[in-house]
């Protein structure tokens, strides 16, 4: 969810149907705080459904690799091994690069 579950029960959110069932059945233990793809570097935390996704707990895991090692490179390799087998290496690069992007032009200093 990237906005508040209300507004995604709009029309005009563009909500899938499955996804509209899956917050209609949703209670507050079903969601979990994942990293805001927006200020992922900042470690700053969204509210996301829980149940039936994956996308919470491995974005903690992600932002904990990203928190702890100043490159892929540097990773124990059991680390990256476990990390690229659930991402293709090349999704972890793409990514990293696209983030790497997003944060010189908010602060081409770091």
């Amino acid at each position: 969810m990237v906005t508040g579950s209300v507004n995604q029960a709009a029309v005009e959110s563009g909500l899938s149907d499955a996804g509209k069932a899956m917050l209609a059945q949703a209670d507050v233990a079903d969601v979990i705080m994942a990293p805001a793809a927006d200020m992922f570097e900042l470690g700053v935390k969204v509210q996301v459904l829980r149940r039936g996704t994956m996308f919470g707990v491995r974005g903690a895991k992600l932002y904990e690799a990203y928190r702890d090692y100043p490159s892929l490179e540097a990773m124990p390799a059991d680390e990256r091994a476990r990390l690229e087998a659930r991402r293709a290496a090349r999704q972890l690069r793409r990514g990293l690069g696209r983030h790497q992007g997003l944060l010189a032009e908010r602060d081409p200093g770091r």
